[in-house]
């Protein structure tokens, strides 16, 4: 576990005399030792008795105000000798049953004191730093040699050998198993264990542990929690048919009728006890029914904040903060790594109309007063990180498509450019048991997401996200100036220009500005736009993709147009938000900069067979998990429309760059190439250039069907002819010399035309 200061408490002895009633044990940040009547983890103090004598406690208050010594008055309770007390510092104020005092304990230092009813000071405490779930007391109760507990015993005798706080143990871990097993849960001779099957926290009225559990389909809840209505009625959607389900099984120690130890959790996928899984990570998240789907305070439901004459942007799932903030236990396996975490961590909803569909988008929150304060693992194997702050659940659903993976297509491809993008990878998640459809596991674009993925400090960031200059982070001084200055300013004079050079990286927005408008991202730009910057003097804005859900789809859309739009009324585009593209073109130098890098881009990066390997790959591992996604969300609305859009997506892919060739044609009034661009796909074999790079002599290796004339050429970036010759080709392996001395350095394109065939290739002269 990763360290978590936090402050406890000394208890200092005054006399001698006075040791009658003293604070025996305290914890601070209590964040999975011991939870209160209502499931929350709050700090605590135990009093102890050290007299022959009982002590009536109603003679003495606790206070955590020296100018205020009867801030909280101890119940009518006969504390026996040698008796212990616990006692909830969190605020809620009972005096009855269990006690909570009307103060919290303060982690900044503050002392807690007990007063007798003269007003004379019996005992106090002060702070020192330990770890979280540490306590810190009495090395035998009532001593004055005081130590950290690693395991805290309150309500206990302190010294003692007491394994009343240890978590129970499970024989098997979780994780995806053939068969069903006998799972044993390991407690201790002193203590009770009782467990749930529903994702709830175990009571006494759950099920009492007392022999080995097989792990059969009696296990597999019945809660239907899925039935329940959670959007309104015009994407509200019932399951269809049987699903898959997993065991999550959640077990606590109980000791005289009370929960005395941390909740474990365990998930099992059993494959022999449900419906077919692919070969995808499993996430499973765990938690009381209430959290979710309470009417007053569920996070999944329309509930009490749902107002039905705005139903697009009402519900308790467009609340937000830490308010509606939920705990939850999550647990992530792996079937093709040994790659797993479970933890407990805090969930609120995310996006804005993906909150609505029943498939809802959710936050992680690692906190260290949830007991861990990161996600630890290899979990997004595309970045070198090993650990993560903060995580997406971004579900298949939010896609603007049938084929559900817009978004997650669209940063693979925007990995390859001068752009920050999101980690993510495809998973299965399960609800308290329930089947929940396909998911993106991403990371989470905020300023710590920035830290690591930069060299940059995520204290010292300033994070925009719309051309409004709304702050996410930081503030938007900066920015403000900056929009300004475009705005007021004629960037054809070249120190102007050279003065936004200075604000903006350059680079970077170009390759923002081309992406976007490649992949035709309608809700955007006045939607979906992030940009950052280190909050120090010199330091360059850049831009951020994320959230493709509104793109890949309209192969035809003008997205350079739309780019550049000034009569938009307001979404997808408006002038505020076409401002800075639209000034910066009207530079020379950056109009040539960014004709160039699109030429570039539209001859390589994006026009590729490895984007559509990428489609292909993924329509691999979801074809046998798409009947279940639709049968439990409605969308897709069937296999067969799923397919359809996959390949409408794969044609998107590979034809797309020749209509941005038109559209830039047309705005620009200049020539654009794109090799595949002019050749028929059915008759356009490739070539092997040998060396690529080159230094400018190469080789092109070619494997003929006939043997017969041919014309070799070689075209630049805008389709002009720079070499050609004739020559005899052989059927079968062609090996052909060819010489660029003299050419400019960049990207070439090489094409062998013959009567029946054509051949074409690109080689990057050096």
């Amino acid at each position: 576990m990763k360290i978590s200061f936090v402050f406890l408490f000394v208890y200092l002895s005054l006399t001698a005399s006075s040791q009658t009633l003293v604070i025996n044990e305290v914890m601070a940040s209590n964040a999975s030792t011991i939870a209160d009547e209502d499931g929350d983890y709050t700090d605590w103090l135990e009093l102890y008795n050290t007299s022959n004598a009982t002590i009536d406690l109603s003679q003495y208050w606790l206070t955590d105000d020296k100018d205020e010594q009867k801030k909280w008055h101890l119940p009518a309770i006969q504390l026996l000798s040698s008796e212990h007390l616990l006692v909830f510092c969190s605020g809620k104020d009972r005096l009855s049953g269990e006690l909570h005092t009307n103060f919290k304990i303060s982690a900044a230092g503050e002392k807690v004191r007990i007063y007798n009813e003269s007003g004379v000071e019996i005992d106090q405490i002060e702070s020192i730093a330990v770890f979280t779930d540490q306590s810190l007391g009495s090395k035998i109760d009532g001593s004055t040699e005081r130590i950290i507990f690693e395991v805290p015993t309150p309500g206990f005798t302190n010294g003692a050998e007491s394994p009343y706080f240890n978590a129970v143990r499970f024989s098997q871990k979780g994780g995806i198993y053939s068969q069903s097993f006998n799972l044993e849960l390991i407690g201790d001779d002193t203590t009770e264990l009782f467990y749930t099957l529903d994702g709830s926290i175990p009571s006494i009225l759950g099920i009492k542990y007392s022999n080995s559990i097989a792990l059969d389909k009696s296990l597999l809840s019945t809660k239907n929690i899925s039935d329940i209505v959670m959007s309104p009625d015009d994407v509200h959607h019932l399951p269809v048919g049987d699903l898959p389900q997993v065991i999550v099984l959640r077990a606590a120690k109980f000791y005289n009728g009370k929960r005395i130890s941390p909740v474990s959790t365990q998930t099992y996928l059993i494959k022999e006890l449900t419906f077919p899984i692919i070969e995808l990570p499993i996430v499973s998240i765990a938690t009381d029914s209430l959290s979710l789907f309470s009417q007053d305070t569920g996070i999944f439901v329309p509930g009490i904040h749902f107002d039905e004459s705005a139903p697009n942007f009402s519900g308790n799932y467009f609340q937000s903060g830490q308010e509606w903030e939920r705990l939850i236990n999550i647990e992530y396996f792996s079937p093709l790594s040994n790659e797993s975490f479970n933890q407990e961590c805090g969930i609120r909803m995310h996006g804005s109309g993906s909150r609505k569909p029943p498939q809802k988008a959710m936050r992680l929150y690692a906190r260290s007063e949830y007991g861990q304060s990161a996600f630890d693992g290899k979990l997004l194997n595309e970045k070198p990180f090993n650990s993560f702050k903060r995580l997406i659940l971004k579900p298949f659903y939010s896609s603007w498509s049938q084929n559900g993976c817009t978004d997650y297509i669209a940063g693979r491809m925007a990995k390859n450019l001068n752009v920050e993008y999101l980690a993510a990878e495809p998973i299965l998640l399960f609800v308290n048991g329930e089947y929940w459809g396909i998911y993106y596991l991403q990371e989470r674009l905020d300023e710590r997401y920035l830290d690591q993925n930069t060299e940059v400090d995520g204290d010292s960031i300033d994070i925009i996200e719309s051309w409004y200059g709304q702050v996410n982070e930081g503030n938007n001084k900066n920015f403000s100036a900056l929009y300004d200055f475009i705005e007021d300013n004629d960037l054809t004079n070249l120190g102007n220009y050279q003065q936004v050079s200075e604000w903006i990286d350059i680079d970077n927005f170009i390759d923002y500005q081309i992406f976007q408008a490649f992949i035709s991202n309608y809700d955007w730009p006045a939607n979906n736009m992030k940009c950052w910057r280190e909050r120090k003097e010199g330091a360059k804005w850049r831009w951020i993709f994320f959230d493709a859900d509104g793109a890949l789809e309209n192969i035809t859309f003008n997205g350079l147009a739309h780019s550049t739009e000034i009569n938009g009324t307001g979404w997808p585009s408006s002038p505020r938000s076409t401002l800075f593209l639209r000034k910066l073109l009207e530079n020379t130098t950056f109009s040539e900069k960014y004709k160039q890098r699109l030429r570039q881009l539209l001859n390589d990066e994006l026009y590729t067979s490895d984007l559509q390997t990428l489609v292909d790959n993924l329509g691999d591992l979801f074809t046998d998990e798409i009947a279940n996604q639709s049968k439990r969300f409605g969308k897709p609305i069937s296999v067969s429309e799923w397919e359809k859009s996959m390949s409408g997506l794969r044609y998107f892919l590979g034809v797309r760059a020749c209509w941005m060739v038109q559209h830039a044609e047309e705005i620009f009034g200049e020539n654009f190439f794109v090799d595949g661009c002019l050749l028929s796909a059915d008759i356009t074999n490739s070539i092997s250039i040998i060396p690529n790079p080159t230094e400018g002599k190469f080789q092109i290796v070619f494997n003929s069907n006939y043997k017969e004339d041919a014309v070799i050429e070689v075209l630049n970036t805008q389709g002009q002819l720079v070499l050609s010759s004739s020559d005899r080709i052989n059927k079968n392996i062609n090996t052909l010399n060819l010489t660029l001395d003299g050419f400019s350095s960049g990207l070439y394109f090489v094409r062998v035309t013959s009567s029946n065939q054509t051949f074409s290739g690109k080689v990057l002269l050096k």
